[in-house]
């Protein structure tokens, strides 16, 4: 029996490794772990030509200055896209959601925008066709995104500085630990010629 289980181990690990980046990740989406930022999308499209687009404002709702991690938020993902096949929802996440043991061979430096207590910014999202998204494998009904802030850059961006100049592990990893997420509400998909 023992035998059994080590051999299902090793099977899961190996599916795990490299089904992640042929398609989205299967998932069931959860709440985002504070309420403190607010994040809204709208004009939301996806054409099988040139990938999923839309509108995205990000709201400081709290009493004090919050930092938005800001490399991915014009696109593309930083993470595999997230697929919730009851709701027909896609993720997509502008943070890596766990740690890598490699280091890339490039990495965007690490931005993170300001926002004072009831500040806003805004911007457009793009996605290109990939190898995850696309219109034979998947046409969500509805888009979620996801970002990454907090309420200090200090010891994650030394954290980062110091792991950059080991160059042993992945410069994102100190994010994740870092990060609070939060998502916008499910917003519907618009498929141009409405196919």
């Amino acid at each position: 029996m023992r035998g059994h289980s080590h051999l299902f181990c090793i099977l899961l690990i190996w599916t795990n490794m490299f089904s992640g980046a042929q398609s989205p990740r299967p998932v069931t989406l959860q709440s985002p772990t504070e309420a403190k930022i607010a994040v809204d999308v709208s004009n939301v499209t996806y054409s099988c030509t040139t990938g999923i687009r839309f509108s995205w404002h990000i709201t400081n709702t709290s009493q004090e200055t919050v930092y938005v991690y800001s490399p991915f938020l014009q696109g593309q993902a930083a993470d595999s896209l997230e697929y919730d096949a009851t709701t027909s929802t896609v993720l997509i996440p502008t943070s890596v959601k766990g740690e890598a043991s490699q280091p890339p061979y490039s990495y965007p430096e690490p931005v993170f925008i300001p926002l004072a207590p009831h500040a806003q910014i805004g911007g457009d999202f793009h996605e290109p066709i990939s190898q995850q998204l696309s219109c034979k494998s998947l046409r969500p009904k509805k888009l979620i995104f996801e970002i990454a802030w907090g309420t200090d850059t200090t010891r994650v961006l030394t954290e980062i500085s110091r792991i950059r100049k080991e160059g042993l592990v992945h410069p994102a990893n100190p994010i994740v630990h870092w990060a609070n997420l939060a998502r916008s509400e499910p917003t519907s998909i618009k498929y141009p010629g409405g196919k």
